[in-house]
């Protein structure tokens, strides 16, 4: 979001802890301050110059996306997660400032049952969060441990509350190799929840150029084809929809991590 103090001339732009929304600014030469949540609405601006950022294109390259706080851009910038950035009138230009990050050092300690214990409480406390909504909600459902643990917590909640069934989506693919719907059934069948689903085939390249147009940056993942269309399916029944996005990379589980810590440990012994 962004504060104007007309008192102070002053403008304050911060970007939420996570990074859940994007924050794009320029600073033109003349003293001007742009900013939107899409870089599309910054680009109609007489005198924003396009030149490509050759290091955001190296990082793309690098990375798959191009990661704060480049954009693809040279004259753009990606104000990152937990940072705010405060500007003056007449003032120089200050970079911006880290009000938040994950603390680290602190190592948990109990037992694995104490531990499960807590991770469930604080995972119904946050999904009970996000329920709180005056329209539909639902959720994406891959049939992993990430999205079936919403979906469960979102069933066992609305269960306890208005009693109203999950709406759960989910896409799957013409290639069985792929294809998880199979789990995402199971876990609909055992919660009872709403659920649809679609198959993504292997020549809808016509969603390239709509998706294009969507990410305004260069961007790689190629989950991004079913991510649209299952987005694209759940907004015919809600309007908010909950996923699993996330959770290997707060609890470790992909096996790179793991690849990543042996060879840590390998490291440690060669001068």
């Amino acid at each position: 979001f962004g504060l104007w103090d007309q008192n102070q001339r002053t403008l304050f732009l911060a970007r939420d802890r996570l990074g859940e929304k994007p924050l794009y600014y320029a600073g033109l030469g003349d003293g001007t301050i742009l900013f939107a949540s899409e870089l599309k609405a910054l680009l109609p601006y007489p005198g924003l110059r396009r030149d490509l950022d050759p290091l955001a294109i190296e990082d793309y390259f690098a990375f798959g996306y191009v990661p704060e706080p480049r954009s693809i851009y040279r004259a753009i910038r990606k104000l990152p997660p937990g940072h705010f950035l405060l500007r003056q009138r007449g003032a120089p230009s200050a970079p911006p400032v880290c009000y938040w990050d994950i603390p680290g050092g602190n190592p948990l300690s109990g037992s694995a049952e104490r531990l499960g214990a807590e991770l469930i409480d604080r995972l119904r406390e946050a999904v009970a969060m996000r329920l709180i909504a005056e329209v539909p909600l639902g959720a994406f459902l891959s049939g992993g441990v990430d999205s079936s643990a919403v979906v469960a917590m979102m069933a066992e909640i609305q269960a306890s509350g208005n009693g109203a069934a999950v709406n759960t989506c989910s896409v799957g693919f013409v290639e069985p190799e792929f294809d998880e719907t199979t789990y995402a059934d199971l876990v609909a069948r055992r919660y009872r929840t709403v659920h649809q689903y679609s198959r993504v085939r292997t020549e809808h390249f016509e969603l390239l150029d709509r998706l294009g147009t969507l990410y305004d940056e260069p961007f790689a993942d190629s989950s991004a084809l079913p991510t649209y269309q299952v987005c694209q399916m759940a907004r015919q029944r809600v309007t908010v929809a909950l996923s699993g996005d996330g959770g290997d990379e707060a609890l470790a589980g992909y096996r790179r991590y793991q690849w990543h810590l042996q060879e840590d440990r390998w490291r440690r012994f060669l001068p």
